[in-house]
């Protein structure tokens, strides 16, 4: 189960730009914060989600060619204003990719927050979706979908992606997953399933640090995904902390990696 586990397993991670802007939410020192490598290491973990604010560069991901496999962010609401900038992110990622063998795909953050706002049409997916495989029909794109919104009509974005990233946002809710995975699974019918597992508690503590998910909630989050990769129910699943230094000090984070 273990070994079969962790080559499951992502771990998101930030290039040091984007460090910049997040360690402004935590109102923390940038030197506090893990590198990609730093965290893989930590949890053994051989896939890395990567987020890097504006058009991916070709050096910072040539330093990731140590790992199995990478995706990029490519629809980001933090940096990216509008649609077109997220076409065009996606498309300079298409022809980076192609000279990179590792990367696997691209990923739209907070996407189904966007749709229930208003702000991500099918159109706009549709979009993202062609300049994402503009020039490697290889790539996958992702969705990052929250269990909070699966009572959205996700129908007409269905042909313009190829993984949902499912996410419970609240801690308190986690105890419902296989209800989650089982409506996820009626409304994304043929759709490959990465499910995100939070180790720091964003839904309750927002960015206040150390606020790690209780520890019964972690295992039972880790072992219900390893159960479904064996089942073949989801394809993956990515841990997600602080990204603080300070993080992998916590029991939590080491029984995570002791476990994973």
């Amino acid at each position: 189960m273990a070994e079969k586990s962790i080559d499951k397993a992502w771990c998101w991670a930030l290039s040091p730009d984007y460090t910049e802007k997040v360690s402004r939410k935590f109102t923390a020192s940038r030197e506090l914060f893990c590198s990609a490598s730093e965290l893989a290491d930590f949890f053994h973990v051989r896939n890395i989600v990567f987020f890097h604010p504006g058009h991916h560069e070709p050096q910072l991901l040539q330093g990731l060619s140590r790992f199995n496999k990478v995706i990029c962010n490519i629809g980001d609401p933090l940096f990216l204003k509008d649609a077109e900038q997220q076409d065009t992110k996606a498309a300079s990622f298409s022809r980076l990719s192609v000279s990179l063998p590792n990367v696997a795909g691209g990923i739209v953050d907070d996407f189904s927050t966007a749709v229930k706002e208003g702000r991500m049409t099918a159109k706009a997916m549709k979009k993202t979706y062609e300049a994402l495989k503009s020039a490697n029909v290889f790539l996958r794109l992702l969705a990052v979908v929250y269990t909070m919104h699966l009572d959205l009509d996700f129908s007409p974005y269905l042909p313009y992606m190829d993984i949902i990233n499912l996410w419970v946002w609240k801690s308190a809710d986690l105890m419902k997953l296989d209800e989650y995975m089982q409506t996820a699974e009626r409304l994304f019918p043929g759709k490959k399933i990465h499910l995100g597992l939070y180790l720091h508690n964003y839904g309750e503590a927002g960015y206040r640090v150390p606020a790690p998910l209780p520890l019964p909630l972690l295992q039972f989050q880790l072992k219900r995904a390893q159960e479904y990769v064996l089942t073949g129910r989801i394809e993956g699943f990515h841990l997600l902390g602080s990204y603080m230094k300070q993080e992998l000090s916590l029991d939590e984070a080491r029984w995570v990696a002791e476990n994973i």
